[in-house]
């Protein structure tokens, strides 16, 4: 019996009264312990054929058959126990940025409750598995692309999957880290006898580990069968194309800078790097197109070491920074040092020397910090993390960062606008300013906004592009999205299906209130890295449908019922205990209007004894809430109004706090991973009477 078998399978989405059919009649055999190749060019269905392939996309008819269970038969807790087997590896790794190599790779552990020092254990074999035992501490965005790979193929192995499925897995990775991760497949699939599948649109993968692949063509297989044969007798017009491609590819041995060949030079005969060497020694422009997580490469300095010749960034003016300048006080003892200049010489610029930062070059603003300045003692921190803290805020003053200390610095001052080139990096702040109000950032990391700071400069790519930031998946909303809540659990689902892509957003009856888009924005960024959004007619880039995909022919998906309760249901996962001690509110961190309900709620009742009721904003709202009489209102009922702080950030809680409750599917989705805490998901309403009472008793 094969692994996977696939009968009949078609799928249709329906759209405004139009059907578009994304796969027709499809039907394959995958063999245990197979490496098989799914291929064929952007828009073919190759990754709504994947997401059929565990039930993430239903078909509309056809099976699909694995371990001889057919899953449009199983009820969702079985499915849920057969995707158990079932693993997944990105193209953009999809690692989560603010934990270590080690627990990234316990986490799938942690979620399927195994014991910590079993998960450990476990996590620090598969890390040896993959090369990267020595980087159990490290941290994403300390690694190379390849690395980063590794690290998603150890976590997806981590629960002893039957099958891995990969998405891509290899497109964002130069040719020879390319070779590298192909060459683990292998291994893996030897070792463990795993049935690996590659979804790509790359002939020289399918040529390098596939024993068979599939060609598929708007829906349809168009060709099947062993590798060497269709490699060697091509029947297929697509076939033929990707394999002259593919040819072509390794005649011109070139990869890096997109852009016009000198003078009309043909590629083929030249080397890859004497064709770079001779364009740059011209004199010329070139135009380097960053792939994602390439961003963390440093190319424009390894251009200048590698080929001698001064390299000016064109283009990528910035005067709207924000990052993150916070010393802890295990940095400062790791680097045996007191000083703020030799600290963030060392982690966010990567220089062994240190570097006066003097006065920033461009206006810039800190996001929020990892300690409440105020209440420090609740969360065991010491006199000596405040003073700390205290001195890094004089710093950031002297250096002219402005210390907003806040995710949300666009509701109290620092509003960009349409059209705006910014390098912030917190990721609900970046899709709120992408998609609500339509200035151009990506998600940047600490080195990038260091250097904007610095320079004034950002690297041109990504969503500073007209072309990234168009629509790829046109999400058709079938069920009322009307609360807070209901916008969650929305952006947590998309965020989950479609990962980092581009959603346009359909079937919105109501237009949302500006806090309602900012906790969907932010659900979506912390399920799946989504930077960029639509709804037309309501953000800010298009007013229509067509407007927002650009062009592009969208993967279409429905959001109703059924996928609602999916994401209800995931998202309070980590709940079991409905005593609970810790209600936790404003992430992102709330406006004057949210804190304003949160009193109306509480006015004259109490807080229940032993619960730690937390209400986060920035300082200016905070300020705000104590003239309007907000925080008095809050306080008298037993709560506190936190400041210029994230739980998630810090990975903090109140001392022996066990099970939370909160409107954030952000701090939802992280800090029962980063703290151990059970956590439940619900409306303000509902979280305000857990505090009252105690008690959790949400429900969708």
């Amino acid at each position: 019996m094969p692994a996977i078998a696939i009968r009949h399978l078609s799928k249709t989405f329906e759209q405004k009264g139009n059907s578009v059919e994304a796969l027709r009649d499809i039907s394959l055999d995958i063999e245990e312990g197979d490496i098989y190749g799914i291929i064929g060019m952007s828009g073919a269905g190759k990754s709504t054929l994947v997401r059929c392939l565990n039930y993430l996309e239903r078909p509309t008819s056809g099976e699909v058959i694995i371990g001889g269970r057919d899953l449009g038969t199983l009820t969702e807790k079985e499915l849920r126990e057969q995707r158990s087997d079932i693993a997944m590896i990105f193209q953009h790794f999809n690692l989560l940025m603010q934990k270590s190599v080690l627990d990234n790779v316990c986490f799938p552990m942690q979620i399927a409750k195994k014991k910590k020092d079993e998960a450990k254990k476990r996590a620090l074999e598969l890390l040896e598995t993959v090369g990267l035992a020595d980087k159990a501490d490290a941290y994403p965005a300390q690694l190379s692309g390849g690395q980063k790979q590794r690290v998603a193929i150890a976590r997806a192995l981590a629960t002893d999957p039957k099958i891995l499925l990969c998405d891509e897995a290899t497109s964002a990775l130069d040719p020879q880290t390319t070779q590298s991760i192909l060459a683990l497949l292998k291994e893996i699939n030897r070792k463990f006898g795993i049935t690996i599948v590659i979804i790509t649109h790359q002939m020289s993968v399918i040529r390098e580990i596939c024993s068979h692949v599939a060609i598929v063509e708007k829906g349809s297989i168009v060709e099947v069968g062993l590798v060497e044969e269709i490699f060697n007798h091509p029947k297929s017009r697509v076939a033929r194309s990707l394999i002259l491609s593919d040819r072509a590819a390794d005649a011109a041995s070139y990869s890096g800078a997109e852009g016009d060949t000198a003078d009309g030079a043909e590629l083929t005969g030249w080397s890859g790097e004497s064709r770079q060497r001779d364009r740059i020694g011209d004199d010329k422009k070139l135009r380097i197109v960053f792939s994602e997580n390439s961003a963390f490469e440093p190319v424009i300095a390894n251009m200048v070491l590698k080929f001698g010749t001064p390299v000016n960034i064109l283009r990528a003016d910035t005067k709207n920074v924000g990052g993150y300048l916070i010393a802890r006080k295990d940095q400062m003892k790791k680097a045996n040092t007191d000083s703020f200049d030799t600290l963030f010489s060392e982690l966010n610029i990567d220089s062994d020397r240190p570097f006066e930062f003097g006065h920033v070059k461009v206006p810039s603003c800190q996001f929020e910090t990892d300690m409440e300045p105020d209440y420090y003692r609740l969360s065991d921190r010491t006199d000596e993390d405040k003073a700390l803290y205290e001195r890094n805020m004089d710093w950031l003053r002297k250096i002219g960062v402005k210390p907003m200390c806040t995710c949300t610095p666009y509701q109290i001052g620092n509003v960009p606008v349409k059209g705006e080139h910014c390098a912030w990096m917190e990721s609900s702040a970046v899709v709120y300013i992408n998609s609500v109000l339509g200035a151009r950032t990506n998600c940047e990391g600490t080195e990038s906004t260091t250097a904007a700071m610095l320079t004034g400069k950002i690297p041109y790519w990504g969503y500073h592009c007209d072309e990234h930031r168009r629509g790829t998946h046109l999400i058709r909303v079938e069920t009322p999205i009307l609360t807070q809540k209901d916008w969650g659990l929305l952006g947590y689902w998309v965020g989950k299906i479609i990962q980092d892509k581009v959603p346009v957003i359909t079937g919105i009856e109501k237009v949302p209130v500006r806090d309602m888009l900012k906790h969907f924005g932010a659900a979506a960024a912390s399920a799946g890295g989504i930077e960029m959004y639509h709804i037309p007619g309501i953000t800010a880039d298009a007013n229509t449908v067509e407007e927002a995909l650009g062009g592009n022919k969208p993967e279409e998906l429905k959001f109703g019922m059924e996928e609602k309760r999916w994401a209800y249901e995931l998202l309070n996962s980590c709940g079991t205990d409905t005593d609970v001690d810790f209600v936790m509110l404003g992430c992102p961190h709330y406006s004057i209007d949210q804190v304003e309900r949160v009193a109306q709620l509480v006015d004259g009742k109490k807080i229940k004894d032993g619960v730690n009721f937390w209400v986060f904003v920035p300082q200016p709202i905070k300020d705000l809430a104590i003239r309007c009489g907000y925080v008095d209102v809050i306080e008298k009922a037993g709560g506190l109004v936190m400041r210029d702080c994230c739980p998630a950030l810090g990975q903090f809680k109140p001392k022996g706090a066990k099970v939370m409750a909160t409107d954030s599917g952000k701090q939802a989705h992280y800090l029962p991973n980063f703290t151990g805490i059970q956590s439940w998901y619900g409306s303000v309403e509902e979280c305000v009477n857990a505090g009252i009472t105690g008690k959790w008793e949400g429900t969708l």
